[in-house]
């Protein structure tokens, strides 16, 4: 039973970061008129995605392995 619990906790914490993560994908912004305003969210959010970057390749690892792997660096937020 606790193991049921455990995986739909991961499920909704998931949910939640797909839902936050969107969010960014369609930010409100203030002026549509000024060009600068798409290029600083364009930047920032390749910025995000570089320091997401995953320098050591973990796919090379079975998925159970790549699972503690990720599990851990969430845990305590590590760069892999």
């Amino acid at each position: 039973m606790e193991n049921t619990n455990n995986s739909s906790q991961k499920r909704q914490d998931e949910d939640a970061q797909n839902r936050a993560e969107s969010i960014k994908l369609i930010p409100q912004f203030d002026s549509l008129q000024q060009p600068e305003t798409f290029i600083n969210h364009i930047q920032d959010m390749q910025k995000e995605l570089k320091a997401k970057e995953n320098p050591f390749p973990i796919e090379v690892f079975p998925k159970a392995v790549q699972e503690i792997i990720a599990d851990t660096k969430r845990k305590f937020e590590l760069p892999y």
